[in-house]
């Protein structure tokens, strides 16, 4: 190390090392704060501020302080109005999903045989054409297929059936357990399927 020189830039004390590099001779300088200044500063801070000449900063501090905490109260109550809005959201989405799952599984009594009961048939029918509104895709496509199994033209074993249903129920359960908001979808308007009871 070649010199080194103390230098005050602002309040912010510094050292500018200047050092020479062995393989090529060449000196360079680079700048490093400065930890022994910064005592002598602060201590002359304290007695400007005591004698009377640091009365202007302070001031400002105190003038800083109370707008910061309002600013951090704002912000506070928004984030926290934020999150209680969508959690209310989420709830009520929840409930309405809830209600119109009960409502489409009440109705798949209408295609048991021993029932076969069209009322209910219609009602299924129509409840699955409202979950194109809220019914994540996997759902819809589930609840197709279990039509397709209980269609009085196919033949299909009642195993394969209690199957469909079975993963219709459980498509219903695991989107009531995520209660994620429906965000996206694939489906595409050639998916929708307008049924009627026979």
């Amino acid at each position: 190390m070649l010199s080194m020189i103390d230098w005050r830039n602002g309040f912010k004390p510094f050292k500018i090392i200047f050092e020479e590099n062995a393989r090529n001779g060449q000196i360079t300088w680079r700048k490093r704060l400065s930890s022994k200044p910064f005592r002598l500063l602060f201590r002359q801070e304290r007695q400007a501020i005591a004698s009377g000449k640091g009365k202007m900063e302070q001031g400002t501090v105190n003038m800083l302080i109370p707008i910061i905490g309002a600013v951090i109260v704002f912000v506070s109550g928004l984030v926290t109005w934020y999150l209680n809005e969508r959690s209310k959201r989420i709830y009520e989405e929840y409930k309405r999903k809830e209600d119109k799952y009960s409502a489409l599984i009440r109705s798949l009594r209408g295609f048991y045989v021993d029932s076969f009961n069209k009322e209910l048939q219609t009602e299924f029918l129509n409840q699955l054409n409202l979950c194109w509104m809220y019914c994540p895709d996997e759902v819809i496509h589930k609840a197709y297929n279990f039509l397709l199994m209980v269609h009085t033209a196919q033949k299909y074993s009642d195993e394969e059936k209690e199957k469909a249903v079975g993963e219709l129920i459980l498509t219903i359960r695991k989107d009531l357990i995520s209660k994620k908001p429906l965000v996206k979808t694939n489906l595409k308007p050639e998916d929708f399927r307008y049924l009627r009871a026979t």
